[in-house]
């Protein structure tokens, strides 16, 4: 029988995302079985007889967004750098991106700056902020055949776009991005509880 296989999940921050996640192991060639829990952000896979799937695993999750790790990887791995710390919270930095965008575009409006340069400040902050939105949410759609929250979040940005309404999109999708922020932090502090608690 092939030994289970044990990944950490990086960036899962909602338990929709996780079932979506889920489903596309579960679609995955070579995996048997996959179950993925969200209050541990880890992923359980049970591969055929014979199978190596830890590179098509990695692959799925980092088309949806995610990134993977077995167990023994992050025992193995040293504390890391200011750049891999950087490059771990790149989704929060999107976030921060975003917000500062629109307050250039607030500022520039209030100084009566051309509405052209507001509207391309306001696209960039969608652009910024919705970066990973829209990247978890076309893995999503790639892997499952459904919408999730991310798409129909970046569908509702597009939509604001083409009507004009550069304002309002930026701040949505800041806000969306924000909420996913503050719920990873909210969830690693929760994880962290429950897997000192189990070492215990």
């Amino acid at each position: 029988m092939t030994e289970e296989l044990i990944f950490d999940v990086e960036g899962l921050d909602c338990a929709d995302c996780a079932l979506h996640l889920e489903e596309a192991l579960q679609r995955t060639p070579g995996v048997d079985k996959a179950m993925v829990d969200f209050s541990l952000a880890r992923a359980r896979v049970s591969p055929s007889a014979g199978a190596d799937v830890r590179r098509e695993v990695a692959r799925v999750a980092h088309d949806m967004g995610y990134t993977v790790r077995t167990q023994e990887d992050r025992a193995e791995q040293a504390a890391p750098g200011w750049r891999a710390r950087l490059w771990r919270r790149r989704r929060d930095l999107t976030t921060l991106g975003a917000g500062a965008l629109i307050a250039i575009a607030t500022l520039l409006r209030a100084l009566g700056t051309a509405e052209a340069a507001v509207a391309t400040a306001f696209v960039a902050a969608i652009v910024v902020g919705g970066w990973y939105v829209a990247r978890a949410g076309w893995g999503t759609l790639r892997a499952t055949h459904s919408l999730d929250m991310n798409a129909l979040m970046s569908i509702a940005a597009i939509g604001a776009v083409a009507v004009g309404e550069w304002a309002e999109g930026a701040v949505a999708m800041f806000l969306f991005s924000l909420g996913n922020t503050l719920e990873g932090y909210t969830m690693d502090r929760a994880r962290n509880a429950i897997n000192g608690m189990m070492d215990l």
